[in-house]
């Protein structure tokens, strides 16, 4: 069996999310491996059996860190579709539990902060670095982990799609090394980063200066405001790209 994996890269947005579905829909993989915790993959699985999402939520609730609806709105367009989608493909969760917990920790450790940031009106750089260091360093090798997972699930499967973030590249330099083909595809497009989604990724991969960290919390304390705090987060995201992109005729977006 020659297997192959498509890699639709998922920006937290609503465009995004409507597309991956409209991706999974017309390729009708025997696989979808979705980067949710594989720790939910029983409950993802009875989901798909009875289609009531609110009971859903509920297990949800009890099997992730509260509160569990903020770890996973963005996946919920997507959620919701699952019963459909089961029916011609396997639905397997790949996403490290150990990551996924740290990582909604350091999550409330940073709206924390925000909120004490906003008050005080003083940004303490070093705070804000340490917790998104510690992130990056424990995503690392998270992402080792993950890769090896879907390494090894791909091996079953003639065709699989992976859900991923943009790791997607270390995901297809893995597969390589098997001897998987596979290929990229960015939804969403075209994303903007949000200020604090820029800091990660310049600490995974060079040492940022004090000057740049503090702007860049400047950036995502006014996003919050500005757009978290108005919006339901994926319309809050959605709304932020059509700004940040003003420049691009409304036909090319929309393609």
């Amino acid at each position: 069996m020659c297997a192959e994996v498509g890699i639709l890269v998922k920006p937290p947005s609503l465009k995004a999310a409507m597309e991956a579905i409209n991706r999974i829909r017309r390729l009708r993989p025997n696989a979808l491996l979705l980067n949710l915790p594989e720790n939910v993959n029983d409950i993802v699985l009875e989901f798909i059996a009875n289609a009531d999402f609110n009971e859903f939520m509920e297990e949800i609730e009890r099997k992730l860190p509260k509160p569990a609806t903020a770890w996973i709105k963005e996946y919920e367009p997507i959620l919701k579709e699952l019963p459909a989608i089961g029916d011609v493909s396997d639905i397997i969760c790949y996403g490290d539990p150990i990551f996924f917990k740290k990582s909604a920790e350091k999550a409330i450790e940073l709206a924390i902060l925000t909120a004490k940031t906003m008050i005080t009106e003083k940004i303490n750089v070093e705070a804000w670095l340490k917790i998104l260091k510690d992130e990056v360093e424990e995503e690392k090798a998270a992402l080792e982990r993950e890769g090896e997972k879907i390494v090894e699930l791909s091996e079953i499967y003639e065709r699989s799609i992976c859900l991923s973030n943009f790791s997607a590249k270390q995901i297809k330099e893995k597969l390589k090394e098997k001897g998987i083909k596979s290929w990229i595809e960015y939804l969403g497009q075209p994303h903007h980063f949000t200020p604090l989604e820029v800091l990660k990724r310049t600490l995974m991969k060079r040492e940022i200066s004090r000057e740049e960290a503090e702007a860049l919390i400047k950036e995502h304390l006014k996003f919050i405001q500005e757009y978290i705090y108005r919006k339901p987060f994926l319309k809050a995201i959605d709304e932020w790209n059509k700004r940040k992109l003003y420049w691009i005729p409304k036909n090319v977006d929309e393609e």
